[in-house]
């Protein structure tokens, strides 16, 4: 007599298994991708109707629309598109200003660490903060030393975002971020970085 078998049928149910646990977790992907693209969909609306832009929106609902308008005269476009080294989405805001002969990257300083800065403008309220790079350090303090824009720089010193900056070269201004957990308390920060670039924007032009 030969060895008993065990029924076929029974090989079936951990395949059966495996393949019910593969499409819930694609399921929940699909979800919580949806639900994100939502949520961002709704905050692009909110700035939007913030700075009283139009939106331009596109066929598919995962792609999210441009905005654009002005800003005290300033041409402005916000757009969000994936970047391409890693999975998230980058927000672009673009403001386009009269032609400049120097350039500056505004970033945030870390709380820990030695970070150089091409411009000190011997204003503690300001140099604890910040980390200004440039090609050009004495234009560039010239422009940072009005005390408006030092006055600006402290008020809004809490509310960058880590790991942005707010880069001007040529007839560009432009402020770049990953965008994603975008909510009640990110959006205000981003509206003030906006706000603080058309500011700066009107003191190029003065």
């Amino acid at each position: 007599m030969g060895a008993y078998q065990t029924p076929r049928k029974m090989e079936t149910i951990p395949l059966i298994s495996t393949i019910a646990m593969t499409l819930g977790v694609f399921a929940f992907i699909f979800w919580f991708a949806q639900r994100a693209t939502r949520n961002n969909h709704k905050q692009m609306q909110l700035l939007a109707a913030h700075f009283q832009l139009q939106a331009q929106k596109h066929k598919s609902f995962w792609q999210l629309p441009v905005l654009t308008g002005e800003l005290e005269g300033f041409p402005i476009q916000i757009k969000v598109e994936p970047n391409a080294g890693s999975e998230a989405n980058d927000m672009e805001v673009l403001l386009t200003v009269p032609p400049q002969q120097f350039n500056l990257i505004i970033r945030r300083k870390l709380r820990l660490g030695k970070q150089k800065t091409d411009v000190a403008l011997m204003d503690n309220q300001v140099d604890d903060f910040y980390i200004f790079k440039t090609e050009y350090p004495d234009q560039t303090r010239r422009f940072l030393q009005d005390r408006e824009i030092k006055a600006h720089l402290y008020e809004f010193r809490d509310k960058m975002l880590l790991g942005t900056s707010i880069r001007l070269q040529g007839d560009q201004m432009r402020y770049i971020m990953t965008f994603a957990n975008v909510g009640d308390k990110k959006r205000p920060k981003i509206i003030s970085t906006i706000e603080l670039m058309v500011f700066l924007a009107g003191k190029l032009t003065s």
